[in-house]
Protein backbone atom coordinates (compact mmCIF):
# COMPACT_ATOMS: atom_id res chain seq x y z
CA UNK A 1 0.00 0.00 0.00
CA UNK A 2 1.37 3.43 -0.97
CA UNK A 3 2.27 5.94 1.69
CA UNK A 4 -0.91 7.89 2.56
CA UNK A 5 -0.99 11.52 1.54
CA UNK A 6 -1.24 13.66 4.68
CA UNK A 7 -3.18 16.93 4.45
CA UNK A 8 -3.05 19.74 7.01
CA UNK A 9 -6.04 22.09 6.95
CA UNK A 10 -5.65 25.75 7.97
CA UNK A 11 -8.99 27.51 8.56
CA UNK A 12 -9.68 31.15 9.26
CA UNK A 13 -12.37 30.06 11.74
CA UNK A 14 -13.61 26.80 13.29
CA UNK A 15 -16.05 24.54 11.40
CA UNK A 16 -18.99 25.72 13.49
CA UNK A 17 -22.03 26.51 11.35
CA UNK A 18 -23.38 29.13 13.70
CA UNK A 19 -20.41 31.44 13.13
CA UNK A 20 -20.63 32.44 9.46
CA UNK A 21 -21.46 31.36 5.92
CA UNK A 22 -17.89 30.12 5.39
CA UNK A 23 -17.98 28.19 8.67
CA UNK A 24 -21.20 26.45 7.59
CA UNK A 25 -19.34 25.19 4.53
CA UNK A 26 -16.35 24.15 6.67
CA UNK A 27 -18.64 22.20 9.00
CA UNK A 28 -20.35 20.42 6.10
CA UNK A 29 -17.01 19.36 4.62
CA UNK A 30 -15.50 18.40 7.98
CA UNK A 31 -18.49 16.15 8.65
CA UNK A 32 -17.72 14.29 5.43
CA UNK A 33 -14.06 13.96 6.43
CA UNK A 34 -15.01 12.61 9.86
CA UNK A 35 -17.48 10.14 8.36
CA UNK A 36 -15.02 8.93 5.73
CA UNK A 37 -12.22 8.50 8.25
CA UNK A 38 -14.48 6.56 10.60
CA UNK A 39 -15.71 4.31 7.80
CA UNK A 40 -12.20 3.57 6.55
CA UNK A 41 -10.43 3.24 9.89
CA UNK A 42 -8.34 6.39 9.77
CA UNK A 43 -7.81 7.03 6.07
CA UNK A 44 -9.88 7.85 3.02
CA UNK A 45 -8.77 7.08 -0.53
CA UNK A 46 -5.27 6.77 0.95
CA UNK A 47 -5.45 10.34 2.25
CA UNK A 48 -5.19 11.35 5.89
CA UNK A 49 -5.97 14.56 7.76
CA UNK A 50 -3.68 14.55 10.79
CA UNK A 51 -4.07 18.22 11.76
CA UNK A 52 -6.56 21.08 11.57
CA UNK A 53 -5.29 24.52 12.60
CA UNK A 54 -7.88 27.23 13.03
CA UNK A 55 -8.46 30.70 14.41
CA UNK A 56 -10.83 31.21 17.31
CA UNK A 57 -12.32 34.24 18.99
CA UNK A 58 -13.21 32.13 22.06
CA UNK A 59 -10.99 29.07 22.34
CA UNK A 60 -12.70 27.45 25.35
CA UNK A 61 -16.21 27.69 23.89
CA UNK A 62 -15.10 26.74 20.37
CA UNK A 63 -13.14 23.72 21.62
CA UNK A 64 -16.23 22.39 23.40
CA UNK A 65 -18.37 22.88 20.31
CA UNK A 66 -15.81 21.22 18.05
CA UNK A 67 -15.49 18.26 20.41
CA UNK A 68 -19.27 17.88 20.51
CA UNK A 69 -19.62 18.12 16.74
CA UNK A 70 -16.56 16.05 15.77
CA UNK A 71 -15.53 13.77 18.65
CA UNK A 72 -13.47 11.51 16.37
CA UNK A 73 -11.40 14.50 15.16
CA UNK A 74 -11.10 16.39 18.45
CA UNK A 75 -7.45 15.42 19.04
CA UNK A 76 -6.52 16.76 15.58
CA UNK A 77 -8.02 20.21 16.12
CA UNK A 78 -5.66 22.99 17.20
CA UNK A 79 -7.25 26.34 17.97
CA UNK A 80 -5.35 29.62 18.15
CA UNK A 81 -6.36 32.96 19.53
CA UNK A 82 -7.09 35.79 17.13
CA UNK A 83 -7.13 39.36 18.34
CA UNK A 84 -7.31 42.87 16.94
CA UNK A 85 -3.90 44.63 16.95
CA UNK A 86 -3.75 46.93 19.99
CA UNK A 87 -0.10 47.48 20.86
CA UNK A 88 1.95 50.01 18.94
CA UNK A 89 4.21 47.47 17.22
CA UNK A 90 1.18 45.30 16.32
CA UNK A 91 -0.52 48.26 14.65
CA UNK A 92 2.64 49.10 12.72
CA UNK A 93 2.96 45.49 11.59
CA UNK A 94 -0.69 45.47 10.53
CA UNK A 95 -0.02 48.46 8.29
CA UNK A 96 2.93 46.70 6.70
CA UNK A 97 1.14 43.35 6.51
CA UNK A 98 -2.62 43.96 6.58
CA UNK A 99 -4.58 41.20 8.31
CA UNK A 100 -1.43 39.41 9.47
CA UNK A 101 -3.03 39.00 12.90
CA UNK A 102 -5.10 36.17 11.37
CA UNK A 103 -2.03 33.96 11.85
CA UNK A 104 -0.67 34.18 15.37
CA UNK A 105 2.99 33.39 16.15
CA UNK A 106 1.81 30.19 17.84
CA UNK A 107 -0.07 29.07 14.72
CA UNK A 108 2.89 29.84 12.46
CA UNK A 109 5.20 27.86 14.76
CA UNK A 110 2.83 24.87 14.80
CA UNK A 111 2.52 24.81 11.01
CA UNK A 112 6.30 25.07 10.55
CA UNK A 113 6.89 22.25 13.02
CA UNK A 114 4.38 20.04 11.19
CA UNK A 115 6.12 20.66 7.86
CA UNK A 116 9.62 20.15 9.27
CA UNK A 117 8.63 16.90 11.00
CA UNK A 118 6.72 15.67 7.92
CA UNK A 119 3.52 15.38 9.91
CA UNK A 120 1.83 16.71 6.77
CA UNK A 121 2.68 16.49 3.08
CA UNK A 122 0.36 19.18 1.75
CA UNK A 123 -1.34 22.21 3.29
CA UNK A 124 -4.86 23.32 2.41
CA UNK A 125 -5.53 26.95 3.36
CA UNK A 126 -9.00 28.50 3.50
CA UNK A 127 -8.84 32.24 2.84
CA UNK A 128 -5.99 34.34 1.46
CA UNK A 129 -5.10 35.81 4.88
CA UNK A 130 -4.11 32.37 6.11
CA UNK A 131 -1.05 32.47 3.84
CA UNK A 132 0.45 34.43 6.73
CA UNK A 133 0.48 31.13 8.66
CA UNK A 134 3.08 29.66 6.29
CA UNK A 135 6.82 29.72 7.05
CA UNK A 136 8.81 32.49 5.37
CA UNK A 137 10.32 29.89 3.06
CA UNK A 138 7.95 27.18 1.86
CA UNK A 139 7.40 25.07 -1.22
CA UNK A 140 4.37 26.53 -3.06
CA UNK A 141 3.77 23.16 -4.73
CA UNK A 142 2.82 21.84 -1.29
CA UNK A 143 0.09 24.43 -0.71
CA UNK A 144 -3.50 24.66 -1.97
CA UNK A 145 -5.09 28.07 -1.36
CA UNK A 146 -8.89 28.16 -1.38
CA UNK A 147 -10.36 31.55 -2.25
CA UNK A 148 -14.00 32.38 -1.54
CA UNK A 149 -13.83 35.89 -3.01
CA UNK A 150 -11.46 38.46 -4.45
CA UNK A 151 -11.31 41.91 -2.91
CA UNK A 152 -10.24 43.49 -6.19
CA UNK A 153 -13.69 42.55 -7.52
CA UNK A 154 -15.78 43.04 -4.40
CA UNK A 155 -14.54 46.54 -3.63
CA UNK A 156 -15.87 47.72 -7.01
CA UNK A 157 -19.33 47.23 -5.47
CA UNK A 158 -18.49 49.17 -2.30
CA UNK A 159 -20.11 52.54 -1.62
CA UNK A 160 -17.88 55.59 -2.20
CA UNK A 161 -15.16 55.88 0.42
CA UNK A 162 -16.05 58.40 3.10
CA UNK A 163 -12.47 59.52 3.70
CA UNK A 164 -8.98 59.44 2.28
CA UNK A 165 -8.08 56.98 5.03
CA UNK A 166 -10.78 54.58 3.82
CA UNK A 167 -9.45 54.82 0.26
CA UNK A 168 -5.94 53.99 1.48
CA UNK A 169 -7.24 51.09 3.61
CA UNK A 170 -9.05 49.51 0.67
CA UNK A 171 -6.03 49.80 -1.58
CA UNK A 172 -3.77 48.38 1.12
CA UNK A 173 -6.05 45.35 1.52
CA UNK A 174 -6.21 44.73 -2.22
CA UNK A 175 -2.42 44.92 -2.54
CA UNK A 176 -1.92 42.64 0.47
CA UNK A 177 -4.34 40.06 -0.93
CA UNK A 178 -2.50 40.12 -4.27
CA UNK A 179 0.91 39.68 -2.58
CA UNK A 180 -0.32 36.66 -0.66
CA UNK A 181 -1.97 35.12 -3.71
CA UNK A 182 1.21 35.47 -5.74
CA UNK A 183 3.13 33.49 -3.11
CA UNK A 184 1.07 30.42 -4.02
CA UNK A 185 0.74 28.26 -7.12
CA UNK A 186 -2.30 26.01 -6.64
CA UNK A 187 -5.78 27.45 -6.11
CA UNK A 188 -9.34 26.35 -5.58
CA UNK A 189 -11.90 28.99 -6.57
CA UNK A 190 -15.70 28.83 -6.59
CA UNK A 191 -16.52 29.87 -10.15
CA UNK A 192 -15.25 30.26 -13.69
CA UNK A 193 -15.52 34.04 -13.28
CA UNK A 194 -13.16 33.91 -10.30
CA UNK A 195 -10.78 31.68 -12.26
CA UNK A 196 -10.70 34.17 -15.11
CA UNK A 197 -9.99 37.10 -12.78
CA UNK A 198 -7.34 35.16 -10.84
CA UNK A 199 -5.57 34.19 -14.07
CA UNK A 200 -5.20 37.89 -14.92
CA UNK A 201 -3.80 38.64 -11.47
CA UNK A 202 -1.52 35.59 -11.39
CA UNK A 203 -0.89 34.20 -14.91
CA UNK A 204 1.11 31.19 -13.72
CA UNK A 205 -1.55 30.05 -11.24
CA UNK A 206 -2.86 26.48 -11.44
CA UNK A 207 -6.57 26.88 -10.84
CA UNK A 208 -9.31 24.39 -9.96
CA UNK A 209 -12.99 25.41 -9.91
CA UNK A 210 -14.99 23.70 -7.16
CA UNK A 211 -18.28 25.13 -5.82
CA UNK A 212 -18.89 25.98 -2.19
CA UNK A 213 -20.21 23.00 -0.23
CA UNK A 214 -23.49 23.48 1.58
CA UNK A 215 -25.41 20.91 3.64
CA UNK A 216 -28.93 20.88 2.20
CA UNK A 217 -30.21 18.75 5.09
CA UNK A 218 -29.64 21.71 7.43
CA UNK A 219 -32.27 23.78 5.61
CA UNK A 220 -35.99 23.16 5.86
CA UNK A 221 -37.59 23.28 2.41
CA UNK A 222 -40.99 24.94 2.33
CA UNK A 223 -42.25 24.94 -1.26
CA UNK A 224 -44.31 28.02 -2.01
CA UNK A 225 -47.99 27.14 -2.41
CA UNK A 226 -49.68 28.52 -5.49
CA UNK A 227 -51.23 31.36 -3.46
CA UNK A 228 -48.30 32.18 -1.14
CA UNK A 229 -48.69 35.76 0.13
CA UNK A 230 -50.49 36.73 -3.06
CA UNK A 231 -52.44 39.46 -1.28
CA UNK A 232 -49.50 40.80 0.77
CA UNK A 233 -46.20 39.65 -0.78
CA UNK A 234 -42.97 40.17 1.12
CA UNK A 235 -39.81 40.97 -0.84
CA UNK A 236 -36.46 40.54 0.88
CA UNK A 237 -32.82 41.46 0.58
CA UNK A 238 -30.88 39.31 3.06
CA UNK A 239 -27.19 39.24 3.94
CA UNK A 240 -24.34 41.04 5.66
CA UNK A 241 -24.65 44.69 4.69
CA UNK A 242 -20.99 45.36 5.44
CA UNK A 243 -20.04 43.10 2.51
CA UNK A 244 -19.90 45.34 -0.58
CA UNK A 245 -21.92 43.13 -3.00
CA UNK A 246 -24.82 42.75 -0.57
CA UNK A 247 -24.62 46.42 0.42
CA UNK A 248 -24.88 47.39 -3.25
CA UNK A 249 -27.83 45.00 -3.75
CA UNK A 250 -29.72 46.50 -0.81
CA UNK A 251 -28.95 50.07 -1.85
CA UNK A 252 -30.11 49.38 -5.42
CA UNK A 253 -33.32 47.81 -4.18
CA UNK A 254 -34.13 50.68 -1.82
CA UNK A 255 -33.27 53.55 -4.13
CA UNK A 256 -33.92 52.31 -7.68
CA UNK A 257 -36.16 49.24 -7.70
CA UNK A 258 -38.55 49.47 -4.77
CA UNK A 259 -40.15 52.85 -5.61
CA UNK A 260 -41.50 51.44 -8.90
CA UNK A 261 -42.42 48.04 -7.44
CA UNK A 262 -44.25 49.69 -4.54
CA UNK A 263 -46.10 52.02 -6.89
CA UNK A 264 -47.32 49.05 -8.93
CA UNK A 265 -48.02 46.86 -5.87
CA UNK A 266 -48.81 49.11 -2.87
CA UNK A 267 -49.85 46.06 -0.82
CA UNK A 268 -46.34 44.60 -1.05
CA UNK A 269 -43.76 44.88 1.72
CA UNK A 270 -39.94 45.07 1.59
CA UNK A 271 -37.59 43.85 4.30
CA UNK A 272 -33.84 44.37 4.36
CA UNK A 273 -32.30 41.94 6.82
CA UNK A 274 -28.78 41.26 7.99
CA UNK A 275 -25.69 42.34 9.83
CA UNK A 276 -25.40 46.15 10.15
CA UNK A 277 -28.59 46.71 8.13
CA UNK A 278 -29.77 49.35 10.60
CA UNK A 279 -26.39 51.08 10.57
CA UNK A 280 -26.38 51.49 6.78
CA UNK A 281 -30.08 51.70 5.91
CA UNK A 282 -31.93 52.55 9.12
CA UNK A 283 -33.23 55.82 7.62
CA UNK A 284 -35.55 53.82 5.32
CA UNK A 285 -37.29 51.95 8.14
CA UNK A 286 -41.01 52.76 8.19
CA UNK A 287 -41.14 54.35 4.74
CA UNK A 288 -43.30 52.91 1.98
CA UNK A 289 -43.81 49.53 3.67
CA UNK A 290 -40.05 49.11 4.24
CA UNK A 291 -38.66 47.29 7.28
CA UNK A 292 -34.97 47.24 8.20
CA UNK A 293 -33.84 44.41 10.52
CA UNK A 294 -30.21 44.30 11.62
CA UNK A 295 -28.26 41.65 13.55
CA UNK A 296 -31.25 39.34 14.00
CA UNK A 297 -30.81 36.28 16.26
CA UNK A 298 -32.05 33.85 13.59
CA UNK A 299 -32.28 34.49 9.87
CA UNK A 300 -34.44 31.48 8.89
CA UNK A 301 -37.81 33.07 9.83
CA UNK A 302 -37.10 35.92 7.40
CA UNK A 303 -36.45 33.48 4.56
CA UNK A 304 -39.56 31.44 5.33
CA UNK A 305 -41.70 34.56 5.73
CA UNK A 306 -40.71 35.98 2.36
CA UNK A 307 -42.33 35.61 -1.04
CA UNK A 308 -39.25 36.50 -3.05
CA UNK A 309 -35.52 37.20 -2.61
CA UNK A 310 -34.35 40.08 -4.81
CA UNK A 311 -30.56 40.19 -5.02
CA UNK A 312 -29.11 42.72 -7.47
CA UNK A 313 -25.42 43.39 -6.67
CA UNK A 314 -23.49 45.74 -8.94
CA UNK A 315 -20.52 43.34 -8.74
CA UNK A 316 -19.18 40.56 -6.56
CA UNK A 317 -16.93 37.53 -6.67
CA UNK A 318 -17.58 33.97 -5.61
CA UNK A 319 -20.81 32.23 -4.70
CA UNK A 320 -23.53 34.14 -2.89
CA UNK A 321 -24.45 31.98 0.09
CA UNK A 322 -27.75 33.75 0.77
CA UNK A 323 -28.85 32.86 -2.77
CA UNK A 324 -27.92 29.21 -2.12
CA UNK A 325 -29.78 29.28 1.20
CA UNK A 326 -32.88 30.91 -0.28
CA UNK A 327 -33.03 28.22 -2.95
CA UNK A 328 -32.64 25.45 -0.37
CA UNK A 329 -35.48 26.87 1.72
CA UNK A 330 -37.86 27.17 -1.21
CA UNK A 331 -37.68 30.95 -1.61
CA UNK A 332 -37.76 32.02 -5.29
CA UNK A 333 -34.88 34.25 -6.33
CA UNK A 334 -34.53 37.11 -8.80
CA UNK A 335 -30.90 38.03 -9.33
CA UNK A 336 -28.28 38.81 -11.97
CA UNK A 337 -25.30 36.90 -13.33
CA UNK A 338 -23.17 38.02 -10.40
CA UNK A 339 -25.81 36.76 -7.96
CA UNK A 340 -25.83 33.22 -9.35
CA UNK A 341 -22.07 33.03 -9.94
CA UNK A 342 -20.86 29.47 -9.49
CA UNK A 343 -24.30 27.93 -10.06
CA UNK A 344 -25.37 26.66 -13.49
CA UNK A 345 -28.81 28.17 -13.06
CA UNK A 346 -31.24 28.74 -15.92
CA UNK A 347 -33.60 31.69 -16.26
CA UNK A 348 -37.28 30.78 -15.72
CA UNK A 349 -36.22 27.35 -14.42
CA UNK A 350 -34.14 27.79 -11.26
CA UNK A 351 -34.52 31.56 -10.79
CA UNK A 352 -35.27 34.72 -12.73
CA UNK A 353 -32.22 36.50 -14.14
CA UNK A 354 -32.27 40.24 -14.75
CA UNK A 355 -29.60 42.86 -15.33
CA UNK A 356 -31.17 46.29 -15.86
CA UNK A 357 -33.36 48.06 -13.34
CA UNK A 358 -36.38 47.80 -15.66
CA UNK A 359 -35.83 44.04 -16.00
CA UNK A 360 -35.69 43.61 -12.22
CA UNK A 361 -38.84 45.66 -11.72
CA UNK A 362 -40.91 44.00 -14.44
CA UNK A 363 -39.80 40.46 -13.58
CA UNK A 364 -40.47 41.00 -9.88
CA UNK A 365 -44.00 42.18 -10.57
CA UNK A 366 -44.62 39.39 -13.08
CA UNK A 367 -43.41 36.68 -10.69
CA UNK A 368 -45.50 37.99 -7.81
CA UNK A 369 -48.51 37.78 -10.12
CA UNK A 370 -47.57 34.26 -11.22
CA UNK A 371 -47.37 32.15 -8.04
CA UNK A 372 -47.44 28.86 -9.95
CA UNK A 373 -44.16 29.84 -11.66
CA UNK A 374 -42.72 30.79 -8.27
CA UNK A 375 -43.66 27.36 -6.96
CA UNK A 376 -41.99 25.60 -9.90
CA UNK A 377 -38.83 27.69 -9.59
CA UNK A 378 -38.51 27.06 -5.85
CA UNK A 379 -38.70 23.28 -6.31
CA UNK A 380 -36.18 23.12 -9.16
CA UNK A 381 -33.79 25.53 -7.47
CA UNK A 382 -33.55 23.31 -4.39
CA UNK A 383 -32.64 20.33 -6.59
CA UNK A 384 -30.01 22.42 -8.39
CA UNK A 385 -28.17 23.39 -5.20
CA UNK A 386 -28.40 19.86 -3.83
CA UNK A 387 -26.79 18.44 -6.96
CA UNK A 388 -24.07 21.06 -7.51
CA UNK A 389 -23.05 21.84 -3.92
CA UNK A 390 -23.27 18.43 -2.26
CA UNK A 391 -20.51 18.23 0.42
CA UNK A 392 -19.66 14.60 -0.44
CA UNK A 393 -19.13 15.49 -4.10
CA UNK A 394 -17.13 18.62 -3.19
CA UNK A 395 -14.98 16.52 -0.87
CA UNK A 396 -14.06 14.03 -3.61
CA UNK A 397 -13.32 16.82 -6.08
CA UNK A 398 -10.93 18.28 -3.51
CA UNK A 399 -9.27 14.90 -3.02
CA UNK A 400 -8.61 14.84 -6.76
CA UNK A 401 -6.81 18.18 -6.44
CA UNK A 402 -4.62 16.84 -3.63
CA UNK A 403 -3.70 13.79 -5.67
CA UNK A 404 -2.88 15.87 -8.74
CA UNK A 405 -0.65 18.11 -6.62
CA UNK A 406 1.12 15.07 -5.14
CA UNK A 407 1.89 13.74 -8.62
Amino acid sequence: MAHPLKIGLILNEPPIAEKSAAARSYEATTRVIARELENKAGSTDNIEFPAFWMNSSDINADEKLCQAKFPSLASRFHLFDIHTPRRFFEKINNRLQPMAFHASPAMRAAVKKALDSQLVDLLHLEHAWMVYALPRSFNPDRVLLSLHFLLSTDFTAAPPARSFREIVTRQRLIRAELRLIRRCTHFRVLSDDMAETLKKLHPSAKIHVVPLAIDASAYEFRPRPATHNLQAPVLSVIGSMNWPPTHSAANRMLTLLWPSIYKAMPHARLQVVGRQARQFFGEYHGRDNIEIHGNVPRIEPYFHGSSLLVYAPSAGSGMKVKVQEAMLMGLPVITNRSGIEGLNADHDRHCLIAETDNEFISQTINLLNNPSLAQTISTKARALVESQCDPQMIYHKTLDIYQNMAR
